[in-house]
């Protein structure tokens, strides 16, 4: 499974060039200011959050995503396409990683 994460407007640094076709895809997307419509606008920002498990730390990938297991929004969506899924490192689920969570982050689901 690879889950790309969509996020806000939010600027995304570059730390030297992307380790292979997927993160340069995402890169040259944002880098060009072309998004995806969503239900709540454009959104600019988008973060390989997991590829098939893997573990990888470079300059330029990052996988699991750093913040994914600490992200009410990623994680409540992906609790339900994804109920099986396993934070690579964690061992844990998106439901079990959610259930750590304070109730300080909240999010809305929206209807399109």
């Amino acid at each position: 499974m690879i889950l790309i994460g969509i996020g806000g407007n939010i600027a995304s640094p570059r730390f030297g060039p992307p380790r292979n076709t997927l993160t340069a895809a995402l890169a040259a997307l944002e880098d060009e200011g072309i998004g995806i419509l969503t239900c709540s606008g454009w959104c600019r920002d988008l973060d390989l959050l997991d590829h098939r498990g893997q573990v990888t730390e470079t300059p330029s990938l990052v996988l699991p995503h750093p913040r994914l297991h600490q992200r009410r929004f990623v994680l409540a969506p992906l609790a339900e396409i994804a109920p099986d899924w396993r934070h690579p490192l964690l061992g844990m689920t998106a439901g079990q990683l959610l259930a750590q969570l304070g109730a300080e982050q909240q999010i809305e689901r929206l209807s399109c």
